[in-house]
C-alpha cells in the first residue's frame, strides 16, 4: 500500500475556527433519473376500439391507496379528457378511461361542438377526488357577444381512487382556462382559474388571476349550485399597456401558513413583463384585497408579487410542495438561456426559489411528489406524425370555425421522469457497516443517474480517525484505470477556512485526495486501503456487469485536521464515467445538478454530530 501525505499537511494541527456558511437555507436538491425517462406516445382507451395517440397537458398525484393517477387531453386546445392509473410508480399505466368525450350537441346558440380542455384534480383529506377541465362550445366561445355563456367549468368526484366517475356538474359559468385546486387545513377548497371573462371593444379580453371558494368539498362554490364569473374573486393581476393578464395558476401553502402560487404574464402578441412570477397571500388575509385595485392598477404589490427567479423566463409554471416543507415550481422556459422543463427548489417559506433541474424540454406540464423522497415531472412534447400512425378518432379536425387545429401532422407526447430527493444530512460518529450490493437499499442515500451511465448511490459518515466516503455504483461495463480516469464516485468537500478537497474512490481499492489551490486541484494523498465488493470485471468488453460498493476513509489530518463539534461541512457529489472500455478519451463527469461547484455555499452540508 502506498500512502503520500503532503507534508505540512501531516504535521499542522490547525485550530478549531469552524462556522456555517452563509447559504439559502435550502437544503435539499433534485436528481434525475435517466433510467426512468419515458416518453408515452399512445394509450388504448378501455371500452373502445380505438388508440388514443394525441396527449397533452397532464397531470400526475399520487394517491393515498399508493398508485398513481394521471389526467391528460388529446388535443392542444382540448376535445376529450382521460385519466390513467399506474400502481408501479410509473413504469406503465393501465389503459385510458375516457371520462369526458367531446361531440356534437345542440346548445342555446344552435349546432356546436361541445370540448373540454385542462383537466386537473385532487385528492381531498376525505379521499374523495375531485376533478375540474373547462368546457366550452368551439364556435361560440369566440363570439365574444356570447363567450361568457359558452364556457364553463365543470366538475366530476370519484370514490373509488379514480377507477369510477360521476356525471360532470356544472359549477362556474363563464370564459376562463385551467383551473387548478388547494384544499386548506379549515376545509375550505380554493380553485384558482384564469379569468378572462372582461370583453374589451368586442376585439380582446382582459385576464387575471381568480379563486372560486367551496366549503362543501367542491359540491358548491361561492356558497352557489352555480356561479358566474362576476362571482369570482381576482387575486392578481398584471396590468399594462391598455392590458391585464395573469394566469396558469396553482397554488401550495407553506409552513408559515402563507399560501403561494406562481403563475404565468401572458400575451399573445407582447412581451409584457417578467415571467412566471410568485404572488403570495397570508392565512389571515386569504386572498381578501381590494379587487378593484387589483383589476385597475394591478397587485399584489411586492413583496407579496415577487419573480420566480431573475435568471428564468418561461411560461406555464406549476407547482408542488414536499413533505418537507420546500416549495417546488416548474415551468418551460429558458434558464441562463437553456431552454429546458425546468424545476426550481423553494425555502421553506416561498420566498427564494434557487437550484434550478431540468430532466427534458417540453411544456404544459407538471411537478408532484410521489413518496419515498421522489417527485415525478410530466410534461408535453410536440413532435412529426408518423404517416403511419393510424388516426385516433379525435385527431381528425371537425368541420367547425372554432376549432383550432395548428396541424394535422403534429401529436402531442407525454415525458415523464422520477427525481431523487438529495438531503442535508446530520451524521453521528461511528463506522458505516456495507451491505453486500445484493442486498442494497437506497434510502438515506444521495443519488446521481441523470446522463444513464450507471447509477450511483453515496452516504457519509465519521469517526475519531477519518472522514467516511461510501458508495454503490451500478454499471453495466465497468472501467478503472488511474484513479480518475474510470467510474468512480467522487465528492467536493468544503470546510470553509481548513479548505477544499476532492475524494475519488476507485473500483481497484485508490483512494485519492486533492486540494483546491489557486482554482487548481493539487494532489495531496494516494491510498489503496479502500473496501471494495465488485460484481463483474474492470475494463472487460465480454461480460455484462452489475457494479461495485467502495468505502473510503480519509484522516482527518489529510482534510485539514480533527473536526469541531457540530461542524457543518459543504459536500457536492460527482459520478466520474466512461462511455468505453478504453483509456482514451478521459473520463466524463456528472454533477448534482442545481448548484455551482465553484461556490460551496451553494452545495448541501453534512453537520458532524
Amino acid at each position: 500500500m502506498l500512502k503520500r501525505i503532503i507534508p505540512f499537511l501531516a504535521a499542522a494541527a490547525l485550530a478549531c475556527g469552524c462556522s456555517h456558511h452563509c447559504n439559502d437555507n435550502i437544503q435539499v436538491r433534485v436528481s434525475w433519473d435517466g433510467a426512468s425517462f419515458e416518453e408515452l406516445t399512445s394509450f388504448e382507451v378501455e371500452g373502445h376500439d380505438f388508440m388514443e395517440n394525441n396527449l397533452y397537458y397532464p397531470r400526475i398525484r399520487s394517491l393515498s391507496d399508493g398508485s398513481l393517477m394521471m389526467t391528460f387531453m388529446n388535443h392542444k386546445f382540448g376535445w376529450d379528457i382521460y385519466v390513467t392509473k399506474s400502481f408501479n410508480g410509473g413504469v406503465s399505466w393501465t389503459p385510458a378511461k375516457l371520462v369526458r368525450e367531446s361531440g356534437w350537441v345542440d346548445s342555446p346558440f344552435g349546432r356546436d361542438i361541445r370540448s373540454s380542455v385542462n383537466p386537473d384534480f385532487l385528492e381531498l383529506t376525505s379521499g374523495r377526488i375531485i376533478m375540474a377541465f373547462q368546457t366550452r362550445y368551439l364556435d361560440h366561445y369566440h363570439d365574444f357577444s356570447v363567450t361568457n355563456d359558452a364556457c364553463w367549468i365543470e366538475v366530476m368526484f370519484s370514490d373509488d381512487k379514480g377507477e369510477t366517475w360521476s356525471e360532470p356538474h356544472e359549477v362556474f359559468r363563464g370564459r376562463c382556462w385551467e383551473p387548478a385546486f388547494l384544499e386548506l387545513p379549515s376545509g375550505e377548497l380554493q380553485m384558482y382559474i384564469t379569468d378572462s371573462g372582461v370583453i374589451v371593444d368586442n376585439d380582446h379580453t382582459l385576464s387575471c388571476t381568480a379563486i372560486l371558494r367551496s366549503f362543501d368539498g367542491g359540491i358548491t362554490w361561492q356558497n352557489k349550485e352555480l356561479c358566474r364569473w362576476e362571482d369570482l374573486e381576482p387575486i392578481s393581476a398584471t396590468v399594462t399597456r391598455n392590458r391585464r393578464l395573469n394566469g396558469m395558476a396553482s397554488a401550495v401553502q407553506v409552513e408559515n401558513g402563507d399560501i403561494i402560487c406562481p403563475l404565468e404574464v401572458f400575451s399573445h402578441s407582447m412581451i409584457q413583463a417578467q415571467t412566471p412570477i410568485v404572488v403570495r397571500s397570508s392565512q389571515a388575509l386569504n386572498w381578501k384585497r381590494d379587487t378593484d385595485r387589483i383589476l385597475t392598477v394591478g397587485g399584489p404589490e411586492y413583496p407579496d408579487n415577487r419573480q420566480l427567479n431573475k435568471d428564468f423566463y418561461g411560461y406555464a409554471p406549476y407547482c408542488c410542495i414536499l413533505p418537507t416543507g420546500e416549495p417546488l415550481v416548474a415551468s418551460n422556459g429558458k434558464y441562463k438561456g437553456i431552454n429546458g422543463f425546468w424545476v426550481f427548489i423553494g425555502d421553506r417559506r416561498g420566498e427564494v426559489y434557487s437550484h434550478a433541474t431540468s430532466p427534458f424540454t417540453g411544456f404544459w406540464g407538471d411537478i408532484t411528489y410521489i413518496g419515498n423522497s421522489k417527485v415525478m415531472a410530466a410534461a408535453t412534447v410536440e413532435v412529426k406524425k408518423d404517416p403511419s400512425i393510424k388516426d385516433s378518432r379525435t385527431s381528425i379536425s371537425p368541420n367547425s370555425a372554432g376549432w383550432h387545429n395548428p396541424s394535422d401532422n403534429i401529436l402531442g407526447h407525454i415525458r415523464t421522469c422520477i427525481g431523487h430527493l438529495n438531503y442535508s444530512k446530520e451524521i453521528k460518529r461511528g463506522e458505516i457497516e456495507m451491505t453486500p450490493l445484493a442486498e442494497f437499499s437506497t434510502e438515506g442515500f444521495w443519488f446521481l443517474g441523470k446522463d444513464g451511465k450507471g447509477q450511483l448511490w453515496s452516504d457519509f459518515g465519521y469517526t475519531r480517525e477519518g472522514f467516511i466516503f461510501a458508495s454503490y455504483l451500478f454499471d453495466k461495463k465497468l472501467c478503472a484505470y488511474i484513479a480518475e480516469n474510470g467510474d468512480a464516485p467522487v465528492l467536493l468537500l468544503d470546510r470553509e477556512r481548513k479548505g477544499t478537497y476532492k475524494i475519488v474512490a476507485s473500483a481497484t481499492g485508490a483512494v485519492q485526495v486533492s486540494r483546491l489551490e489557486m482554482n487548481a486541484w493539487h494532489i495531496i494523498y494516494d491510498a489503496t486501503d479502500a473496501i471494495v465488493e465488485l460484481a463483474g470485471t474492470l475494463n472487460d468488453h465480454s461480460d455484462v456487469d452489475t457494479g461495485f460498493s467502495v468505502k473510503a476513509t480519509v484522516p482527518w489530518n489529510v482534510l485539514g485536521g480533527n473536526p469541531c463539534n457540530n461542524e457543518v461541512l459543504h459536500a457536492h457529489l460527482r459520478h466520474n464515467y466512461k462511455d468505453g472500455i478504453r483509456e482514451k478519451p478521459a473520463w466524463q463527469y456528472e454533477d448534482i445538478e442545481g448548484e455551482n461547484t465553484d461556490y460551496p455555499s451553494e452545495w448541501l452540508t453534512l453537520t458532524l454530530k
